[in-house]
């Protein structure tokens, strides 16, 4: 065969955006090799070969295997192809939905973030809220930290995405305990972007909350509720039942724990 029509590796790596090393590899591992190895080692492909290559480079794109595209290319069939593209058009959708969901609770986390960044923090606001799910913890009988930290690994497992680094996260308290100098937390939770069919689904009702942007270390949030009952006296507020404390900035985004931002949000009796 007249090597003058024949591609070189370097020619054929090129035409297809990869690395020559990659088309050693393939045919080392016999995945794709060429029509030509000479004496001297010298690797060369024929034009019809680059639609071979394409189908692999394809194939590896969408992360199939290489014994699975071996397999294919051994036995290759239109009902073989039809079945291949089935499963990964599968796939494909789940990875579309994850990506979703991620950059559904990314924009969440980046806008409850900026507005903090927006507003007076550690003044009270009346606002309206609607109906919010979360994901909740059974009710806690301590809150020890081995106990904190156990209800929130339990309460990640029932997560489809289980990285609470992008979830919003918080803590709920009676009200009446807050009241009586408690501090000991009830639930743990993680916001849901949705609502959802589970046991430990949470719902958050809608109606009017006294709210606060607290800053400070978390172990300054006692001064927060000083503030908050005392705002209520002075209004003639009564409130409803629990306190929700979401983590807006925490260590993971300040530098100091003096930069932490806690929302605090209680519903309001009408």
């Amino acid at each position: 065969m007249d090597k003058s029509s024949l591609l070189t590796t370097g020619q054929m790596a090129k035409i297809h955006g990869i690395n020559k090393r990659t088309l050693m590899y393939y045919d080392d591992i016999g995945l794709f090799s060429p029509v030509i190895k000479d004496e001297k080692g010298f690797r060369y492909y024929t034009y019809e070969q680059c639609l071979t290559l394409e189908s692999i480079l394809a194939w590896r794109e969408l992360d199939l295997s290489i014994e699975s595209i071996k397999n294919y290319n051994k036995n290759h069939s239109p009902e073989a192809y039809l079945e291949l593209v089935e499963k990964k058009e599968k796939e494909t959708l789940q990875k579309i939905n994850h990506l979703k969901q991620i950059r559904s609770l990314l924009i969440s986390k980046a806008t409850a973030i900026r507005n903090s960044l927006g507003l007076q923090l550690n003044t009270i606001n009346i606002e309206m809220y609607e109906e919010e799910y979360l994901l909740s913890s059974p009710v806690l009988n301590n809150d020890s930290y081995i106990s904190i930290f156990s209800s929130v690994a339990d309460t990640l497992k029932n997560l489809t995405d289980k990285s609470i680094y992008f979830h919003s996260y918080g803590s709920i308290i009676s009200v009446d305990k807050l009241a009586n100098g408690s501090k000991h937390y009830e639930r743990y939770y993680v916001k849901l972007p949705r609502k959802i069919k589970h046991d430990n689904l949470y719902v958050k009702p809608a109606g009017t909350y006294l709210q606060i942007y607290w800053t400070g270390n978390w172990s300054t949030l006692p001064d927060a509720y000083n503030k908050i009952f005392l705002y209520a006296k002075d209004n003639k507020l009564k409130f409803a039942d629990y306190s929700y404390e979401e983590s807006i900035i925490d260590h993971t985004t300040a530098n100091s724990a003096n930069e932490y931002v806690t929302k605090i949000l209680i519903r309001l009796k009408t």
